[in-house]
């Protein structure tokens, strides 16, 4: 079921000008852009060990895709089935990781360093997106009236 569900898919950005940037060093080789993400509900039968009741055990299959920065050949990046709460861990990671490394580049760009105001909003609009779909989940969790700790 997709109804509501917006596919996660990322355009490699241009310049408003078509320009491009030149860096130095060799580590471009390195630098992937992830275009999709497609994350899939996979749900396995299981025991219980302590009392060997019946289970579903929610897994997700996670694919991540894109191309190195240097060719439009596409290759897969990550490709793995892991738990859902693994996938919450995850998420919360980045998300943990997207705060750090924003706090150090407002701290550079507000000295000497300066952002082109195209790539300020591109960002801003992904952040923004990240907060409704985290803001969605814990309401379609919380909605659940499950509660873990009276199970």
């Amino acid at each position: 079921m997709t109804d509501g569900i917006e596919t996660v898919d990322q355009e490699v950005p241009e310049n408003a000008d078509g320009s491009k940037i030149s860096v130095a060093g060799d580590f471009l080789d390195r630098v992937a852009v992830l275009t999709s993400v497609n994350v899939s509900l996979v749900l396995s039968p299981g025991r219980r060990r302590d009392n060997g009741s019946r289970v579903l055990v929610p897994f997700v299959s996670l694919d991540m895709a894109g191309s190195s920065i240097l060719s439009d050949e596409p290759q897969s990046y990550v490709s793995e089935i892991i738990s859902l709460d693994n996938l919450a861990f995850l998420t919360a990671a980045l998300a943990n990781e997207l705060q750090r490394v924003t706090t150090d580049y407002v701290e550079v760009i507000e000295g000497s360093a300066h952002l082109d105001v195209v790539e300020q909003s591109r960002l801003e609009a992904q952040m923004r997106k990240l907060l409704g779909h985290a803001h969605t989940c814990v309401e379609m969790i919380s909605a659940t009236g499950r509660n873990a700790d009276t199970e």
